[in-house]
């Protein structure tokens, strides 16, 4: 302090910060104010999605909304988006990869992914290493992956790829280590949205 004459020490520039990250945190309500404005944030500012060759999927809660019925004989159904099944038939069209990695086993899983024409691998705990295996089978560079899930056993995975996407009703963890948030939440044209960026930044048809 004696020899800088500031608190701070060394050279001190001015840096003027934008309204939307001016925000002072001195308590619980500030801190999540501050987060919710960064989810914000990252729904409006979104990537550019010029360099995805490639769009790796988780399925409950991002293929389907991340419910599903019993009946009274213990079959399961599950609530899919027919304009999700259309972003991704224009995808394939387009030659953009769609692989679905899901940690739950289910036959609902292999007729959707066969319906849609698409790779999937079930019961994967650690989906990352097959994600990368699968990238790299293709020839593609981590940066030209985009990956798309709603829980916490997603997040290595939207770390990883080179855009990161949470689905709008993710969990809270994973909509902080997303790199865009989408507008629409999982089962209900997330799929669509982002496939929507994919043919427009790389001016492909579909």
């Amino acid at each position: 302090l004696k020899r800088h004459g500031n608190r701070l020490s060394g050279r001190v520039g001015l840096y003027i910060m934008p309204d939307h990250r001016s925000i002072e945190i001195d308590d619980h309500l500030e801190f999540y104010l501050a987060e919710k404005i960064m989810e914000y944030m990252k729904m409006t500012d979104r990537p550019d999605f010029s360099n995805v060759k490639a769009l790796f999927l988780d399925f409950d809660g991002v293929v389907t909304d991340n419910t599903f019925r019993l009946d009274k004989d213990k079959n399961e159904t599950v609530r899919c988006d027919r304009s999700d099944g259309f972003a991704v038939e224009r995808l394939k069209k387009a030659g953009i990869m769609v692989f679905v990695i899901s940690k739950e086993k289910h036959p609902v899983v292999t007729v959707r992914c066969e319906k849609l024409g698409i790779e999937c691998v079930q019961g994967i705990d650690d989906k990352l290493p097959l994600m990368k295996k699968e990238a790299e089978k293709h020839g593609l560079a981590m940066d030209e992956v985009a990956f798309m899930g709603n829980d916490v056993n997603d997040i290595e995975c939207i770390r990883s790829a080179g855009i990161g996407i949470a689905v709008n009703d993710a969990y809270p963890d994973v909509l902080r280590a997303a790199d865009y948030i989408t507008s629409r939440r999982g089962g209900n044209g997330a799929i669509r949205e982002v496939a929507d960026f994919i043919l427009e930044d790389r001016n492909l048809p579909g």
